[in-house]
Formats: structure tokens, sequence, C-alpha cells
């Protein structure tokens, strides 16, 4: 699925985007952008590589940082939640208007809170208690893996709206 396709289904249901970026570095709110109309969806990404800065911009929890570690499945979705909610409150709109992804992970070359290089936690937040995680492990060089994490969460929030 193309990041086309998920501007367009967001649209149609009348929602806007979140992100919260630390592994993908900004590039998956890049890859949206290239799509002609993604305004019109696309409420802003928080690019938060250190966890001082996903605590501060994305409430992510100081203690899960430090019980879990910044890549964890928990870190990734306290992200997208607080990308959803933070976002949404910036903008003056209600938050189950607001779906929200993450990106969390290692592109190497060094393991990270004892991850191995190509783990990635892609986060998904939405209306009400609605949320889902998913855990990948990819192979390649640090570009690569960040470029598989991108293509990979355009995929998981293309299925996920299709079923809003």
């Amino acid at each position: 699925m193309s990041a086309s396709k998920l501007v367009e289904a967001i649209r149609q249901r009348g929602l806007s985007l979140a992100l919260g970026e630390s592994l993908t570095g900004g590039a998956l709110s890049a890859k949206i952008v290239d799509v002609p109309g993604a305004s019109s969806v696309l409420l802003g990404s928080v690019v938060a590589y250190a966890s001082d800065v996903k605590s501060a911009l994305l409430s992510v929890s100081p203690a899960s940082l430090e019980v879990e570690g910044a890549v964890s499945e928990q870190v990734s979705l306290e992200m997208a939640r607080g990308a959803q909610s933070n976002l949404a409150t910036a903008c003056g709109l209600e938050i189950s208007k607001v779906i929200a992804c993450s990106t969390t992970g290692v592109a190497g070359p060094d393991l990270q809170d004892g991850k191995a290089v190509g783990t990635v936690f892609i986060g998904l937040a939405g209306p009400g208690e609605l949320k889902s995680v998913f855990a990948h492990y990819f192979v390649g060089d640090r570009n690569e893996i960040r470029s598989l994490a991108v293509d990979a969460a355009i995929e998981h929030l293309n299925d996920w709206v299709s079923k809003l």
C-alpha cells in the first residue's frame, strides 16, 4: 500500500494524522508529505531522538524509558499516544479525530538498550482505547532498516485505517 492511498483513506474518514518518530528521523513524515494533498490530513511529526525529548514532547514516561528502554513496545505505544494527544491539542482538535503512528528501533551499527540492530517497533493509536504495536526485525544496513521501517509503518497504517 502506498502513502497516497493512506492520505486518501484518512481524508475520506475525516481524520487527521500525527506522527512521533525516533528511528525514522522524519523519513515517515517526508514520505507522507510527498503526496499531493497531504496537508489536508497530516498535523505534524515530532522527531524525538533523545529520551528527554520523548518525555518532554511525546509524554513518554521516564519510568518506561528507564525500565523498558527507548526501543520497546511500551515506549512505542506511549510515543504514538503522546503524538496523538499533544498534536490534537496543539491544533485544537478532538483526540477522537486523530490517529497516530510512532517509530522506534535500532538502525545500528551498535546494540541499544540490549536490543539487536534491526529491532523496530511501530506504535499506532486511534480513537478511544484503540491501539496496536507491531514488532519487526529487519536485516540490512542503517539506511535499509530505516527505509523498511517507513514502508512497514505506512502498510500498518493503511491496514489499520481501512478497518476504522
